[in-house]
């Protein structure tokens, strides 16, 4: 996503706003730190939280691939398998955490 304007820098608010929404604390600090930034910056600020957000979810795949594959790859050796993983296993931490609550 090319950030080039201000009305680009609206899209990525709307979207962080969107995020801080659904709970993603980690987008509300992103939306701080753009609430923050002097105007002239804001569009270099913008860029380099788009690309933070990128970077996370990058790391973040390839962290989970990582124990798909540890697990012994339970659903086989694709996509749907991985993606059937890590469905089960967000299930499994949310039944976890209304225990521990």
């Amino acid at each position: 996503m090319g950030i080039e304007t201000p009305e680009d820098v609206a899209v990525v608010r709307r979207w962080l706003s969107e995020q801080v929404r659904q709970g993603n604390n980690l987008a509300r600090r992103c939306l701080r730190v753009l609430d923050q930034a002097a105007p002239e910056a804001e569009i270099a600020t913008a860029r380099l939280i788009v690309q933070a957000i990128f970077r996370v979810a990058a790391q973040a795949d390839a962290l989970l691939r990582d124990r798909y594959y540890a697990a012994g790859a339970p659903y086989g050796d694709s996509e749907d398998g991985l993606h059937r993983w890590v469905t089960e296993q967000q299930t499994l931490e949310r039944e976890r955490r209304s225990r521990l609550n």
